[in-house]
């Protein structure tokens, strides 16, 4: 049975630079809901797919490739007046009225839904966490990490490194990214540390590192 992993919004029609944007800018915290959520394994979806619409022509869902469509009114236009904050806001209450209306007809339980919306507002509505776990250098006595902060018009990844005693010795800024995980994604491969003192992220191609010297 597969597992609901991907929530998306997106403006219905052919692709082009104002719903690109719009996808990307409502990522960061359809993704946040995403990692609060617990594991869900459904009958026939791995993905749910809510049509921003101005006036809704179909109420149920339609299921098609493992993908679960579901049209939600909203106001489109306006979403692109609104400030970041407010965008985020925006998106989440389209996500909440969007399960408010698709859970009851597929079956799915309401209550994981309910407590990732209620955790995402907990944190402001802030998308960031630690890749992976951190990495311990070759001495012991320090630690590497990678954060990311996805946010609606950027992706901003960094580098910590930490005393064992936790106090952050370093901290770097390695990239800015669009904020869709197809752009952000490839750039988190592997971190090593190269030395006692040099610690690198590396792309999953393989090809592109980020280094940080102490």
């Amino acid at each position: 049975m597969p597992v609901l992993s991907d929530i998306q919004l997106i403006i219905p029609g052919p692709p082009d630079d104002m719903r690109g944007q719009f996808n990307r800018e409502t990522r960061c915290v359809a993704a946040l809901i995403e990692r609060l959520l617990p594991k869900i394994t459904t009958a026939d979806s791995w993905k749910v797919l809510f049509k921003c619409v101005g006036a809704v022509r179909r109420d149920q869902y339609l299921v098609s490739g493992g993908v679960c469509e579901l049209e939600v009114q909203a106001d489109v236009e306006q979403f692109f007046t609104l400030s970041d904050p407010h965008k985020k806001e925006w998106t989440l209450q389209v996500i909440e009225d969007g399960m408010g209306k698709l859970l009851p007809q597929t079956g799915w339980p309401q209550e994981p839904f309910q407590q990732a919306i209620e955790r995402a507002r907990a944190l402001g509505l802030v998308n960031e966490y630690v890749w992976r776990k951190p990495l311990h250098a070759p001495t012991r006595k320090m630690t590497a990490e990678i954060l990311v902060q996805h946010d609606v018009r950027a992706c901003d990844i960094s580098m910590i490194i930490r005393h064992r005693s936790g106090q952050i010795l370093r901290r770097e800024l390695l990239i800015s990214e669009m904020p869709s995980e197809f752009s952000f994604y490839w750039h988190l491969g592997a971190l090593k540390w190269q030395s006692a003192t040099r610690v690198a992220l590396i792309n999953r191609d393989g090809d592109r590192s980020w280094v940080v010297d102490l």
